[in-house]
């Protein structure tokens, strides 16, 4: 939460092949809505995939460094 270009950075550092960098905060999160990171719609989610490179024939794995509650 302090470090919010963090992810970015551990991305650069190293990531599994041919994977796409997707920030919690841009990206993942809705522009309006209730809580902290209220989750996009449907098609929103499925248009900001796309614009990754993410479609209908890819498998996504979602994986972070950190552990408990917050883990992906």
């Amino acid at each position: 939460l302090t470090e919010p270009e963090q992810g970015r950075v551990a991305y650069e550092e190293g990531h599994i092949p041919g994977a796409a960098y997707m920030s919690v905060d841009d990206e993942l999160t809705a522009t309006a809505g209730d809580g902290r990171h209220p989750l996009p719609s449907p098609e929103e989610i499925a248009s900001r995939f796309g614009a990754a490179g993410i479609g209908d024939r890819n498998f996504v794995v979602a994986y972070d460094d950190a552990g408990g509650a917050i883990a992906a």
